[in-house]
């Protein structure tokens, strides 16, 4: 969760930022603050093993982010996020509310995520690059993206669609709430 949620999160906040790669993202103080929170959010989901220093693989994670050296564009952090949505940033959702922990950074990822989707064509490319491999190979299976641009200014639609979000998700008003915010 450190790292995979970490790395959706990253993809959709550093693009909608402004960003290209990781390391330019990283550098951007709201940026890393907010990268700062989410891990630590996404790490009070997980249970405490003794042989797991969680904190530890946070700061790892951020110094491979921070690295020139190793950066990753942030598009390919984010790609084919519908199919990825699910395991990710919803699990950890999920166990926010059930422990009634705070997920306001959690929950922004997913904003985040939604709005990077919007930015897709309904084949799954970033607009203004349709060529080579769509970012979300789902998008036109699944059309959401269509749905997604349909239905800006009333998100509540979105909501609908139970199989991407669950039935706990898409009736949660609280998420759907935060989530509009």
């Amino acid at each position: 969760r450190i790292l995979n949620d970490g790395h959706m999160a990253l993809g959709c906040v550093g693009t909608l930022s402004g960003y290209k790669t990781s390391d330019q993202a990283m550098a951007d103080p709201v940026v890393r603050s907010f990268m700062n929170n989410f891990m630590d959010q996404t790490i009070s989901t997980l249970k405490p093993l003794d042989e797991i220093d969680y904190k530890g693989f946070k700061d790892d994670v951020i110094r491979r982010l921070d690295n020139q050296d190793i950066s990753d564009p942030l598009t390919r952090l984010a790609r084919n996020g519908i199919s990825k949505i699910k395991d990710r940033l919803l699990h950890t959702i999920r166990d926010t509310i059930a422990n009634d922990t705070p997920n306001q950074f959690v929950t922004f990822a997913v904003s985040g995520w939604l709005q990077y989707a919007g930015k897709l064509t309904s084949d799954g490319h970033l607009k203004g690059e349709t060529s080579g491999e769509p970012n979300d190979k789902d998008a036109k299976k699944t059309g959401l993206v269509d749905d997604i641009n349909r239905n800006r200014a009333t998100i509540n639609a979105l909501f609908d669609r139970q199989e991407l979000w669950g039935q706990d998700l898409a009736t949660n008003q609280s998420f759907i709430r935060t989530v509009q915010q």
